[in-house]
């Protein structure tokens, strides 16, 4: 239900309350004695009514200026699915969830970046991967966004050139600590 439909509904409610209130306190049968307390707990009761609604249609301007967001209807996509599948070797099928969550989030920069990463440095192929890129250039409003695709497609890319050697690890050798300090031994000086 919408804001304006809950106040709606929760104003017909308070409205006779507060006419109840009025009728209780001007002419009461009571006296002023009973008629008072009445009329006080009607108007509570009708204020505790019409709170709720109207705090949220007074605070959401402010709180749009405070916490400004992209997306505020939809949820954060979820990227578990797409990344265990890469991790687990599952190339095709993570691309296939990457491109999920484009179809429903094509502003969401780490999907483009993820099949970029998917398809150099898993799959070696990459011409789709500029493909996804330019694809990328294409739908991202941000120019911020268009930066950091950019960025990262040129990191992601350069693995491609990188020399096999740096890819192995390389063996550190391992001295023994010598009592003196961290130098060679006196004999080697």
């Amino acid at each position: 239900m919408s804001d304006g439909k809950k106040l709606l509904v929760r104003l017909l409610m308070a409205v006779p309350l507060y006419v109840l209130a009025c009728f209780l306190f001007c002419c009461s049968p009571g006296g002023p004695f009973l008629g008072v307390p009445l009329a006080a707990l009607c108007i509570g009761f009708g204020s505790v009514l019409l709170v709720p609604p109207l705090l949220d249609i007074m605070t959401e301007p402010v709180a749009s200026l405070l916490w400004p967001g992209r997306r505020r209807d939809k949820p954060l996509p979820t990227y578990g699915p797409a990344e265990a599948r890469a991790k687990m070797g599952l190339h095709k099928e993570a691309i296939a969830a990457y491109e999920k969550i484009l179809e429903e989030y094509p502003q969401e920069l780490k999907a483009y970046i993820g099949i970029i990463d998917v398809n150099i440095t898993r799959l070696q192929k990459p011409a789709l991967a500029e493909v996804v890129y330019r694809r990328g250039l294409a739908a991202l409003k941000s120019q911020e966004d268009r930066d950091n695709l950019t960025r990262m497609y040129n990191a992601i890319r350069s693995k491609l050139d990188a020399p096999p050697e740096w890819a192995k690890p390389r063996k550190i050798q391992y001295r023994p600590h010598e009592p003196e300090g961290c130098g060679p031994a006196p004999s080697e000086r």
